[in-house]
């Protein structure tokens, strides 16, 4: 798995957080209808880990995204004990052929 994803939830916000960075200038150039197209498929350079994870990184998220979470979890019936969708998602990660590349870079 990557060493990154262990921070949980934080880090997939930090990367959506340098996604739009990155692509900033292009995508509020866009109408709407285009804007959901280029949301879904970001250009191949923005999504270059050498230059986004770095940036992914300098954000700063702050315990109160966990403590969102945690609310959600509570009101959705998710259990402390349990893993939540997010860490459901993160485990599955592991079996794919990205990530098990990436695990024996």
């Amino acid at each position: 798995m990557l060493p990154c994803f262990e921070q949980g939830v934080k880090i997939v916000f930090q990367v959506g957080l340098a996604l739009l960075t990155l692509c900033q200038v292009d995508l509020v150039k866009l109408a709407f209808e285009k804007l959901i197209h280029a949301l879904r498929n970001f250009p191949e350079d923005a999504m270059d880990p050498e230059k986004l994870l770095p940036l992914a990184f300098s954000f700063k998220v702050t315990k109160r995204l966990e403590e969102l979470k945690q609310e959600y979890d509570k009101r959705n019936g998710v259990s402390s004990s349990q893993p939540s969708s997010s860490s459901k998602q993160l485990k599955s990660l592991k079996s794919t052929p990205c990530a098990a590349k990436a695990t024996n870079d």
